[in-house]
């Protein structure tokens, strides 16, 4: 479940492109135009995906953290009480999946986030700016336009200190 949650936004990616390109080709081949920007249109989506997706896979990745002490020197997963914590096998899926998947969705989402309002600061007012990106800032005043991201860093440490 952990390796499936971890490639769900690269499938995400898949399906939302796929999506798009069947749009366009449907508008041209009714209206002989489509009158959207694909590129526009992918990044809504997929700021809109990972932005849902994100609590997903940061609680899916701690949770493989979480192990039960039972005594007698032994814990289980929380989550599954049939995998022995710290075993060869559980230490290989805890370090190689869930460590990379909150490293790169858990606080990757919310930094490139970061840098890409960091990035259009001057722009944020722009329709193009608002189009693709104003669902991570548009609820803040300018001078906050990072707040959101603080707030999905705020949530990644909250899911930390419940495990």
């Amino acid at each position: 479940m952990l390796l499936v949650s971890s490639l769900l936004p690269a499938g995400f990616y898949v399906c939302v492109v796929l999506s798009w390109m069947v749009y366009r080709w449907v508008m041209m081949t009714k209206r002989g135009g489509c009158g959207v920007r694909m590129g526009n249109m992918i990044t809504v989506s997929m700021v809109a995906v990972l932005l849902l997706l994100h609590p997903i896979l940061v609680k899916r990745a701690f949770a493989m953290f979480n192990c039960h002490d039972l005594g007698r020197g032994k814990s289980y997963l929380r989550a599954d009480y049939s995998i022995e914590c710290w075993t060869k096998e559980h230490r290989t899926w805890t370090f190689g999946v869930a460590l990379t998947s909150l490293l790169l969705w858990g606080l990757g989402i919310p930094t490139i986030g970061l840098a890409v309002v960091i990035k259009n600061r001057r722009n944020l007012q722009e329709t193009e700016t608002k189009i693709k990106y104003g669902f991570i800032y548009q609820g803040y005043r300018d001078s906050h336009f990072f707040w959101e991201v603080v707030i999905i860093y705020r949530k990644v440490i909250l899911a930390a200190l419940a495990v």
